[in-house]
């Protein structure tokens, strides 16, 4: 069972969630073959802010960030 993990900026809507958690899962199904309730995709929210001090190395602490949250979607 493929089990996709998207890092998202948090604050999109979940219309665009659904449309993209369709779009890969569809594309997963044709390449594998496999029915679309096979395949799980996950969001997982990062804050945007927070990941920009990150990359810029501003925040060197690991494990200090907090994640926005996981949201799974099956089809």
């Amino acid at each position: 069972m493929p089990y996709v993990h998207i890092d998202w900026v948090a604050g999109q809507s979940p219309e665009k969630r659904d449309d993209v958690a369709k779009r890969v899962s569809t594309a997963v199904s044709e390449v594998t073959g496999l029915g679309l309730g096979d395949i799980w995709v996950v969001f997982k929210e990062i804050d945007a802010e927070r990941n920009r001090q990150h990359r810029r190395g501003l925040c060197r602490a690991r494990g200090s960030r907090r994640d926005a949250g996981v949201r799974q979607y099956r089809h």
